[in-house]
């Protein structure tokens, strides 16, 4: 998958999970603020 395409699903994948409810603020502020070499998880919102 393109570098572009993926950053886009992921997006994507996170604005539905805030949406939803499923994703609180703060895990997406964690994950935004993460270095690139750290790995930070998310359940499929697929």
């Amino acid at each position: 998958m393109p570098p572009e395409k993926a950053t886009a699903e992921a997006c994507r994948r996170m604005v539905k999970g805030i949406a939803s409810g499923a994703v609180k603020y703060e895990a997406y502020r964690a994950w935004a603020d993460a270095p690139d070499d750290k790995k930070v998880v998310f359940p499929d919102y697929n």
